[in-house]
């Protein structure tokens, strides 16, 4: 059996195996986007996470970062596309750490 205790990321963690269960400690944290890439049209946000970490994510936030490095081109919107969720990181027991990225196009260029 797997017993998974969410904990807030300022409380005690613990790890414990004792032959019928074993106890992980996932961290509620919180996330935000950042560039990474992009030219004239497109915008790529990111964030990175580990495997025990439940995280959550300002959408809003995305929108509105995106929405200005657009505007610095000439458009007025960003419109999103689907996440992409990859492993940067593997361990013994497989991927340790992942990054998230979203993808944005730019609209309504300006005149």
């Amino acid at each position: 059996m797997i017993t998974i205790f969410i904990k807030e990321k300022n409380e005690e963690c613990f790890n414990c195996i004792d032959g019928l269960n074993l106890f992980i400690c996932m961290f509620t944290s919180s996330k935000k986007w950042s560039a990474i890439g992009g030219n004239g049209g497109t915008v790529k946000l990111a964030y990175e996470h580990g495997i025990f970490q439940q995280v959550e994510v300002d959408e809003k936030q995305a929108i509105e970062l995106a929405k200005q490095r657009c505007k610095d081109w000439g458009y007025s919107d960003a419109k999103s596309f689907e996440e992409l969720k990859k492993c940067i990181s593997f361990g013994n027991y497989g991927c340790d750490a992942y990054q998230v990225t979203k993808d944005f196009q730019c609209i309504n260029k300006k005149e």
